[in-house]
């Protein structure tokens, strides 16, 4: 394009690509690389995942006020000495000095009081999150509604047996949701090649997606619960039925999870994880078509 945004005649086109073909080809890779970012993405959700030793804590608030700054004492200058005003002066520095001393100790009382209902809070978040079911559920609830997800992602969950279990209920984004064009640059030629992503590439790319959502929330839970013992996430998705062509829930993996089993995951290489197999070491209800498409399943509490 021109400064006007109107295309380049041919001339100048084939002109600009003789003199900065290696720019043009750079601005490309950049372009395909932002574009392809979305997609890829989508399966690396689990890396975020903290670790369950990750327990929340209250952030102490900083006492707002700053502590009162000195008086700046008034000089006593060669006219106030010739005036006698020296011992007036020197009083009433003393005076504001003495002023500043107490103000300053009533900050400290102050700051100390604020300071000490801070740790009692801290505390008693603490203990709460220990032993009452119901700000566990309000704590784990924030913690879940903070997790920016790339398609529309619903969580509905039970803390159960005064904290030492939970179950969750998830609905997934359809896999007719997931962005699907990728590109790459040719060797020859100046332009990007956009392909989409069909059978079983598409089917792989979901898969991740949406086993990287259940890692990710069961990670939540044991960040956030230091009582959850055990963790149930049950994920389904909309699907028509073939025989009726209704639209219904439909539960395409259900998993169960022990605290010390999910604490064998190395938290700090999840790179490196299969999220997709990461679910085989745990009580897991799957079934996965050799197209790479979920199978409708019975969830665990369902039974």
């Amino acid at each position: 394009m021109d400064a006007n945004g109107q295309p380049l005649s041919d001339y100048l086109t084939t002109l600009a690509k003789r003199q900065q073909g290696a720019k043009i080809k750079e601005m490309l890779a950049d372009a395909s690389e932002r574009m392809n970012a979305e997609v890829e993405a989508l399966g690396k959700l689990h890396h975020f995942t903290p670790a369950p030793d990750e327990v929340p804590s209250r952030a102490k608030r900083g006492f707002e006020k700053e502590q009162p700054e000195p008086p700046a004492p008034r000089r006593i200058g060669l006219l106030a000495r010739l005036l006698g005003k020296r011992a007036e002066i020197e009083a009433e520095n003393a005076e504001n000095e003495r002023r500043h001393a107490l103000d300053v100790s009533k900050w400290k009382h102050v700051k100390a009081l604020f300071d000490k209902l801070e740790d009692e809070e801290s505390r008693k978040f603490d203990q709460l999150l220990r032993t009452d079911s119901n700000f566990m559920q309000q704590v784990l609830e924030d913690n879940l509604q903070d997790i920016a997800w790339p398609r529309e992602t619903l969580v509905s969950f039970e803390v159960r047996d005064a904290g030492k279990s939970v179950g969750l209920d998830v609905d997934l984004p359809e896999i007719e949701d997931l962005p699907r064009k990728v590109t790459t640059v040719p060797e020859r030629g100046y332009k990007l090649s956009v392909k989409e992503l069909k059978g079983k590439g598409l089917q792989e790319l979901y898969a991740r997606h949406v086993h990287g959502i259940g890692f990710r929330i069961i990670g939540e839970v044991f960040a956030t619960l230091p009582t959850a013992e055990e963790v149930t996430l049950s994920a389904f998705t909309q699907r028509d039925a073939p025989t009726t062509g209704q639209r219904s829930d439909t539960y395409i993996y259900s998993v169960r999870v022990k605290r010390g089993d999910w604490a064998q995951i190395n938290f700090k290489n999840l790179a490196t994880v299969d999220v997709i197999a990461s679910f085989e070491p745990f009580a897991l209800r799957r079934e996965i078509a050799k197209s790479g498409a979920f199978e409708a399943i019975v969830p665990f509490d369902a039974d």
